[in-house]
């Protein structure tokens, strides 16, 4: 190595002791274990429960928690409601419970911005789930309808898109339907697969039988659509019919056949099915085509099938023929599409009156904003019509009828009805017409997707919204006549889903259905009963 070479080989040398000498006399914290601590929060909950764990308005409640002793700007909520320091140590706070709050975690919200969440603090009040009713995790899909035995065993039927009910489908096929016991425990049946891929959106108890109607084109192993006929015990109610054999020494299998008993099929979606007062069955919905088979003459498999082109509104007798009278054109051989939109509920009054909703605006060309009532012949009511006015100023999505009020609840994507300001919710009497008696107040963070009122004229709604009439409320409320928030019967807590319909059992007790995921703060499965002190 030349002179030059070495004397910058020694310089480079010299350059990395040096550095690496730095290095080592520089202290620096990486933190204890092979991970780095974790930074200091200015506010720690220890997790551990309130005591006591639950109160009402005007308690005082402790928390553990530390730093705020060190904070000099600060505020303390409990379910996002402002709560009035008492007292506060290095390890302790103690508040009162504000007016208005519902079951929810509490929080610190520091000067700069900072939430702290702590645990959840139970808010006692006239309204709680009846944890006596043993559903467990409930359906894996909604409820869209229930019939209730009321009169007598409590047994509940439950009609909807679910194909399990607290994990039974491991030893019973479960599809559209369940039956449960007035405790909420199952009760198993024979129904082989049941509605197997399909949904139930209706179903209709009588004369021993039960009517089921929806998206279904299978029921157990034999062709369904629409709307069937299936027993008690929820198996489909058959009969055995003659058929032609060519060959009916090598197969005489093939002269007979076992066929559904109520030989009526509708293509597309039944809503609801009603029955009138001579029996007759009147389907509404987005059906397309009625069509039935004619066995005689037919051989197994390849049945003759005679099909008329219907729309909406179908009535049969209660064996399944046709009514050629009802919203039929006897000119054109076929029934009359009324309807520019589609049908998404419907009820049936006492008189035997049939009330539909959806998205459509007229009906054989006359104006329907959004609902209309059926005459005795399938056609348009025109005084109910002329009782409505301007309708809704956008889709309604449910409809309910409580016979001890007399009153109706629409709910949809209006803000409007007849010219009044709804906001998602408006209450009609039974002729059509506006209740002004009712004024629904401002939601923020989402809108209402149900409302039912109970016979003592309370109303439950449920929906997507934060705040009602600036009150948290989320998801669900209970709410009086008149629209206003119905004092000590919304302490409940934190609601996710949709209700479809209600089962008043008392003046106590009520059991709501739908696509519910989460009530008062605790996971269920689409099914609650509610108990009311």
């Amino acid at each position: 190595m030349n002179k030059i070479a070495f004397k910058y080989f020694f310089l480079l040398i010299c350059v990395i002791t040096g550095l690496y000498s730095l290095s080592c006399n520089k202290e620096t914290n990486l933190g204890s274990g092979p991970y780095f601590d974790a930074p200091v929060t200015a506010v720690q909950f220890f997790g551990k429960k309130p005591n006591p764990v639950d109160g009402k308005a005007g308690d005082k409640i402790a928390f553990q928690v530390t730093g705020l002793d060190k904070l000099t700007d600060y505020k303390f909520y409990i379910n996002q409601v402002e709560a009035e320091i008492v007292s506060v140590t290095d390890s302790l706070v103690t508040v009162i419970i504000p007016n208005g709050t519902s079951s929810g975690p509490a929080s610190v919200l520091t000067s700069d911005g900072q939430y702290f969440y702590g645990p959840v603090l139970k808010i006692d009040g006239k309204v709680s789930a009846d944890n006596t009713f043993k559903v467990g995790s409930g359906t894996n899909g909604a409820i869209y309808d229930v019939y209730y035995n009321g009169a007598g065993n409590g047994l509940f039927v439950l009609a909807g898109g679910f194909t399990d009910f607290n994990s039974k489908s491991s030893t019973q096929d479960i599809n559209g339907l369940a039956k449960i016991s007035s405790d909420g425990t199952y009760v198993s049946y024979d129904a082989g697969k049941g509605a197997y891929g399909g949904i139930v959106s209706s179903i209709l108890a009588t004369g021993g039988k039960y009517y089921i109607g929806g998206i279904i084109s299978t029921y157990g192993v034999h062709t369904v659509d629409g709307l069937t006929r299936i027993n008690d015990d929820c198996s489909l109610d058959t009969t055995t019919v003659d058929l032609v054999n060519g060959d009916e020494e090598l197969h005489p299998e093939n002269s007979v056949d076992t066929v559904p008993t109520w030989n009526a099929y509708m293509s597309g979606n039944v809503v609801r099915v009603f029955e009138d007062a001579d029996h007759n069955l009147i389907s509404i919905g987005n059906m397309t085509q009625f069509y039935s088979y004619y066995y005689e003459g037919s051989q197994k498999g390849n049945f003759y099938t005679d099909r008329t082109a219907m729309y909406n509104f179908i009535k049969t007798d209660e064996n399944g023929v046709l009514d050629s009278s009802f919203n039929f054109d006897k000119t054109l051989g076929y029934g009359v599409r009324s309807l520019n939109g589609y049908i998404s509920d419907g009820i049936q009054l006492p008189s035997g009156k049939i009330i539909f909703v959806g998205s459509f605006t007229k009906f054989n060309g006359i104006s329907a904003p959004k609902i209309g009532a059926l005459t005795d012949d399938g056609g348009l009511d025109a005084s109910f019509a002329g009782a409505i006015g301007s309708g809704a100023d956008g889709d309604i999505y449910r409809i309910t009828y409580n016979e001890t009020t007399g009153k109706i609840l629409i709910t949809g994507d209006f803000t409007h009805f007849d010219g009044h300001v709804a906001n998602g919710v408006a209450m009609l009497n039974t002729d059509g017409s506006y209740d002004a008696s009712f004024s629904i107040k401002a939601m923020t963070g989402g809108t209402a997707n149900f409302a039912g009122q109970l016979n003592n004229g309370m109303i439950l709604i449920s929906g997507s919204f934060s705040t009602y009439d600036n009150v948290v409320r989320q998801g669900f409320m209970i709410l009086n006549a008149d629209g206003s928030l119905a004092e000590g019967y919304n302490n409940t807590g934190a609601f996710t889903g949709q209700i479809n319909g209600l089962v008043e059992i008392s003046s106590h007790s009520v059991v709501i259905y739908g696509l519910i995921t989460l009530f008062d703060n605790v996971k269920v499965g689409n099914i609650v009963k509610i108990a009311f002190d």
